[in-house]
């Protein structure tokens, strides 16, 4: 982290021959746990300094190692490598309902196998069933994997049916396809997000769920975070008292939730960015880190300069969610483009390949969408190890 956030200082005044060593430096700690972030900021370096070749293998580098990475979104954007539609073009492949291999290994997943068949409630099983899904030698079974995951995203156990595929796609990114990410960015509770949505677009919206609780009506975090959009109880009653009382239902947590992160929005003039910050962080500390990094305008650039590696990857991780989504189901693509927000979002995307000099707010730039990680935040720690990566 100290040669990154080094090298990321120095790239904010610049001094690009400097901030690439300190990149190198960082990519050559064994197991580091933020390697897209200095991959994509080296890379930038090397376009800065004119030395394509060396830009497009890091490009390449990047994208291979994290597919579904906001920073590999970017980077494919930026240097036009197909990645995406290399994702696309890849055959479905086949599910596997046998296990393989050794015996002992795979013995709690036969239990799992027979919870899932034969309980219709499986809400007093969920220690047991975490346990099992975290526990396993991924990737053992990718093709096993891949059924389970599916089984538990149809019986409503969405996180740990993200977190089993995201963890194979971990060690297998090569496989990665659209199949397996319709189950990694489950459609949940669209209809009530539509309802509440407000100035904000819908996938949004879904994307911070995700991000937040990956879809669990019952999360709870540490810090005392409550249902699908992690909401302090303080946080909620300064909105309404009454709905307050009811986080751990979906339809009052949905509707706190919009207007908590509506507020934000509003409170720093659409910059949807540093609002997605506040609402992990709190207002005061992304005013703090305003006024200490007042000279860099670039909103990526931003972000990486958080302190705190959660709230670091809190927003990239969104802006990476809504991404999937708009591609995975392109009717949330065209309501997105219909909202105050979804208006605005193309700034921040597009700011590598612009000269604009002060970035006001984030929406996705059409053409993005067609050619279609930990320091614990001290208030509020997501529920969700998976989705707290790039």
């Amino acid at each position: 982290y100290i040669h990154m956030h080094y090298g990321l200082l120095l790239l904010s005044y610049k001094n690009y021959s400097q901030a690439l060593n300190s990149f190198n430096h960082a990519l050559k700690v064994e197991g580091a746990r933020e390697s897209y972030r200095s991959l994509y900021w080296k890379l930038q370096c090397h376009q800065k300094l004119g030395q394509s070749k060396r830009a497009k293998l890091t490009a390449r580098r990047l994208v291979s190692e994290f597919p579904r990475s906001w920073f590999s979104i970017l980077a494919n954007h930026e240097m036009k490598l197909g990645h995406i539609k290399n994702i696309k073009s890849r055959a479905p492949r086949f599910f596997e309902y046998k296990l393989e291999g050794d015996q002992i290994k795979n013995y709690p997943l036969y239990w799992l196998q027979v919870l899932l068949k034969r309980e219709t409630n499986l809400r007093p099983y969920d220690p047991l069933l975490s346990k099992i899904v975290v526990d396993y030698p991924f990737p053992e079974n990718p093709g096993y994997i891949k059924y389970l995951s599916l089984v538990l995203n149809q019986r409503g156990i969405y996180r740990l049916g993200i977190y089993a595929l995201t963890q194979m796609n971990f060690k297998k990114p090569e496989e990665l396809n659209f199949e397996q990410l319709k189950i990694i960015y489950p459609l949940v509770y669209l209809l009530t997000i539509k309802k509440h949505s407000r100035d904000l677009d819908p996938s949004l919206i879904l994307s911070l769920i995700r991000q937040e609780s990956a879809f669990n009506e019952k999360a709870l975090s540490s810090a005392g975070a409550k249902g699908l959009m992690q909401l302090l109880s303080s946080t909620a009653r300064n909105l309404d008292r009454q709905k307050a009382r009811r986080l751990y239902h979906h339809d009052p947590n949905i509707n706190l939730g919009v207007r908590y992160l509506s507020k934000m929005n509003s409170r720093f003039n659409g910059q949807i960015e540093k609002a997605l910050s506040a609402y992990n962080a709190g207002y005061s500390k992304v005013r703090k880190w305003e006024k200490q990094y007042a000279h860099v305008d670039d909103p990526h650039l931003f972000l990486s300069l958080i302190p705190y590696r959660e709230t670091r990857n809190y927003a990239i991780s969104i802006f990476r969610n809504i991404y999937w989504y708009r591609t995975l189901y392109p009717a949330l693509r065209n309501k997105a483009e219909q909202s105050s927000l979804g208006m605005k979002l193309s700034t921040i995307f597009n700011h590598h390949s612009s000269n604009q000099k002060k970035v006001s707010a984030v929406t996705y730039p059409e053409k993005i969408v067609k050619s279609i990680e930990y320091q614990t935040h001290p208030k509020k720690s997501s529920v969700t190890s998976e989705t707290s990566g790039p």
